[in-house]
């Protein structure tokens, strides 16, 4: 990879891809994309999906904010509460 890098990773908050992003992608230098469950992954095969594409849930997330927010409490590190699907 240039400038060094030993692995490349894309990270987005909704998994909304153009047609043949699934194939294009696959064959990328990504080792992973990331997304988060709030829509469903689209234009991509169930291969592709297990061989790059990784779905989180947002759930956690999303509760965790609500909560915290309703007890006037700090939001930061919410990500230490998402986990792969």
């Amino acid at each position: 990879l240039k400038g060094g890098a030993e692995k490349a990773f894309a990270v987005a908050t909704h998994g909304i891809f153009s047609e043949g992003a699934g194939e294009r992608l696959g064959d990328s230098v990504l080792e992973r994309v990331v997304v988060m469950d709030t829509i469903p992954p689209d234009h991509v095969d169930g291969r592709a999906v297990e061989s790059w594409l990784e779905v989180v849930d947002c759930a956690p997330l999303l509760a965790g904010a609500i909560r915290a927010l309703h007890a006037g409490e700090s939001t930061v590190g919410f990500s230490d509460v998402i986990e792969p699907q």
